[in-house]
């Protein structure tokens, strides 16, 4: 059994930013543990990435709050919109949600990863009188809990120590949160005839490709 998920379109993608590490020389954003905030237990003291780099994430999504707040909220502004332009600016719309959507599942990845069950009260989520990093999220962000998990499932499959198909397409913009989402949490709940899944502009994912970060997420949205 084969099971066919719909793509929303391609967003713009975020130029690669090459982190130095040992001296100046350059590494893969996702390779090696220095690039992934550390090999530390977790939610200990770890090694940042280059500072320019941090400020650049900061700056560019505080940049990108403002120049939202800024766009005209009058509805006679839209009621003069002709056809073309209103699908148009609604497309627009769309990629700021989704865009919006994988920095929070970003986020949210790594809150997961410094609340992994393994810390218990020394994680982030538990220390801060959190029950889940799910929780977490969600008092975090105002959002519902259903939305919560989302972001640390999704952020937690982008976020692993393995690279897997389903991540790097979500990173690249070519799977939205929500359609990743839907191919993990599929995947992960029909049976063993169902062994893989088609993206269009991704191929073949395997089943296996999601079943270790199911795992990592299980304890932790089991408690949610």
């Amino acid at each position: 059994m084969t099971i066919t998920t719909m793509l929303a379109p391609p967003m713009p993608r975020a130029p690669a930013v090459a982190r130095p590490v040992d001296g100046g020389s350059e590494a893969h954003p996702r390779s090696g543990s220095d690039a992934r905030g550390g090999s530390d237990a977790r939610g200990g003291a770890h090694a940042r990435p280059d500072a320019g780099a941090v400020a650049d994430v900061s700056d560019a999504l505080t940049a990108a709050r403002d120049a939202l707040a800024a766009v005209p909220r009058e509805v006679q502004v839209f009621r003069a919109l002709d056809d073309a332009e209103l699908l148009d600016l609604t497309r627009l719309a769309a990629d700021e949600v989704r865009l919006a959507q994988l920095h929070v599942s970003l986020l949210a990845g790594e809150i997961a990863r410094r609340s992994a069950p393994e810390l218990g009260h020394s994680g982030l989520a538990q220390r801060t009188g959190h029950r889940t990093p799910e929780e977490m999220v969600r008092v975090t962000t105002g959002t519902r809990v259903a939305d919560a998990r989302t972001a640390v499932r999704v952020g937690t499959t982008v976020g692993g120590e393995t690279p897997t198909p389903l991540g790097d397409a979500v990173l690249a913009g070519t799977v939205s949160v929500a359609v990743a989402d839907a191919v993990r949490t599929g995947l992960g709940r029909v049976g063993g005839g169902c062994q893989m899944v088609c993206v269009r502009g991704v191929g073949f994912l395997r089943k296996e490709d999601t079943d270790d970060h199911d795992r990592q997420g299980s304890s932790s949205a089991a408690a949610a």
